[in-house]
């Protein structure tokens, strides 16, 4: 039996690494006696998965767990007892049974939706946004092999919405690629569009809260939990 699970990673734990959060899963699953098949071998480790890693310093509502059990059970106990093992931070929020025999969500990822908060006022903020993504290149750096080399991440990014906006904040929410073909990093994002505003970085850091995750089907959107029904029809 196969199950994905979607769960957040709120503020007070966002500075815990992927591999430990990996490692507190296991332990809460541990924790809950919950049927979850092992790897064979010398070092037997739980057969569980995420669908992609969430950077550090990052907060989530849309993280999806991929979990091979041993043995049947319903997603409602399964939710339950992992909600009960699992520390403060960590909050199961929906798990769902799916077809073992469909590919890993790691390798069906394909966009992530983030909102980020910027401490900061710019005027005429939605005109400058879109500016900024009428451009046909916004060109970054990257290190690789010793060498900084130009990439254009402009073809990685979706759409950009103002969502709120007030003296003191401004909150946009993002569609970027993610995932194990083509990811761009939201802090990226937002580093190259505050260059693009001419606001200077060094005084202050936007907070990034990760939405959802998304995969494309039959040119739709459709989230990790939708594609169970999708699959069933």
């Amino acid at each position: 039996m196969r199950l994905i699970a979607k769960h957040s990673k709120e503020d007070r734990i966002k500075y815990i690494s992927h591999l430990d959060m990996m490692r507190t899963f296991q332990r809460a699953i541990r924790r809950a006696a919950l049927p979850v098949a092992f790897t064979q071998g010398f070092s037997p480790h739980p057969k569980i998965a995420f669908a992609s890693a969430l950077p550090v310093g990052l907060t989530s509502e849309g993280e999806y767990l991929d979990i091979i059990m041993e043995s049947d059970i319903e997603p409602e106990e399964f939710d339950a007892r992992l909600n009960f093992a699992s520390p403060s931070g960590i909050k199961i929020m929906q798990s769902a049974k799916i077809d073992p025999k469909h590919p890993s969500l790691m390798s069906v990822i394909e966009r992530a939706s983030y909102r980020i908060f910027m401490p900061v006022f710019v005027e005429e903020f939605a005109e400058r946004t879109e500016a900024f993504l009428n451009q046909p290149y916004v060109l970054v750096t990257k290190e690789k092999s010793d060498t900084m080399q130009y990439v254009n991440i402009r073809p990685l990014i979706h759409w950009v919405k103002l969502n709120s906006s007030d003296v003191s904040e401004q909150t946009l929410d993002v569609m970027l690629n993610s995932g194990s073909k083509s990811n761009l990093k939201p802090q990226i994002f937002a580093d190259a569009l505050l260059d693009f505003l001419k606001v200077d970085r060094k005084f202050f850091n936007h907070k990034i809260h990760r939405l959802d995750m998304f995969l494309v089907r039959n040119e739709k959107l459709v989230t990790p939990l939708d594609l169970v029904e999708f699959i069933s029809i």
